[in-house]
């Protein structure tokens, strides 16, 4: 059974990893909103979280298709920028148009993709051990690799680490990775910086979170690729920028339902930020409280989108 944290105990997490996140600047108060229609004017753009914003584990979240018609119907464009690692390209556009969203392809930017262009950076001749089951689909990485599996031999071997999924991972292979890391510093890549993921009401621990517990083990600061990170959101401006040119930030929209990686990665890239509440990480917490705990804070929130 995969563990889980509360959203006290996830937020205390994010607030010790402040030190490897971007800096950025937040409003001094919050507007209040009841849905991204009511500031369509004031935005060409909206960049999308998945979990917490679009769907919950495997369900879609309620009005979220619907309203993603209505701000394309307005001439807004919509990118879905996600943390899922687990899956390449094709499956995470499979899966957010499973979902009943008319995304086209070039616009769902995941975590792996700007993983995978970090990698031309690399040691093209590294053999890298993956944190992934076996439906991640890893050769498309185009990297020498091993799945991780129960083998302190596989550990022993690789020279590096890569983080794609929480899903399987196990508290044994947790406890060989940080074996094998003190044992001999190698790199330690995040696809996933995620704590956690809410799914069924509950808060599953991802990817991020077992950097985390393995860096304050052996010392080595993971590198990772997702938000709040700017890899991502470069990719992200990229796209937009291929589609309409150059937008001034003030005019894009991040919207997300975590304030350590959707609004802090948004405003340190320059956009303004969304806050949902419903469904996600602040699912029935009071938000100005962390708010006030963090000093994160959005530009507007709302229940959803």
């Amino acid at each position: 059974m995969r563990q889980t944290l509360s959203s006290a105990e996830a937020f205390s997490l994010y607030e010790k990893a402040r030190r490897f996140m971007p800096e950025a600047e937040f409003s001094s108060s919050v507007q209040e909103i009841s849905a991204l229609m009511d500031i369509a004017d004031e935005f060409d753009v909206a960049v999308l979280d998945s979990f917490g914003v679009l769907n919950v584990g495997d369900a879609t979240i309620p009005g979220a298709a619907e309203a993603v018609i209505s701000l394309r119907f307005k001439g807004k464009h919509i990118i879905v920028l996600t943390n899922g690692a687990t899956l390449d390209q094709a499956g995470a556009v499979a899966k957010v148009k499973g979902f009943g969203f008319d995304i086209d392809s070039e616009d769902v930017i995941s975590s792996r993709s700007a993983l995978q262009a970090g990698l031309h950076s690399c040691d093209a001749g590294m053999l890298w051990g993956v944190m992934a089951p076996a439906h991640a689909n890893c050769h498309t990485l185009g990297i020498d690799h091993v799945l991780l599996d129960d083998a302190p031999e596989t550990f022993s071997k690789v020279d590096g680490f890569i983080m794609l999924s929480a899903y399987e991972w196990s508290p044994g292979q947790q406890v060989l990775l940080q074996t094998a890391l003190a044992k001999k510093a190698r790199p330690l890549l995040v696809g996933n910086p995620d704590l956690v993921s809410p799914q069924r009401g509950e808060l599953f621990v991802e990817p991020g979170y077992f950097a985390w517990c393995a860096y304050e083990e052996t010392g080595i600061v993971p590198v990772s690729y997702g938000k709040p990170h700017p890899q991502v959101f470069e990719q992200a401006k990229q796209r937009i920028q291929q589609l309409r040119g150059r937008v001034d930030g003030a005019r894009i929209l991040m919207v997300g339902d975590s304030l350590h990686t959707d609004i802090l990665g948004g405003a340190a890239a320059g956009f303004k930020t969304v806050l949902t509440t419903q469904d996600g990480f602040l699912s029935g917490a009071e938000p100005y409280e962390y708010f006030e705990a963090s000093g994160i804070r959005p530009d507007y929130m709302l229940p959803r989108i």
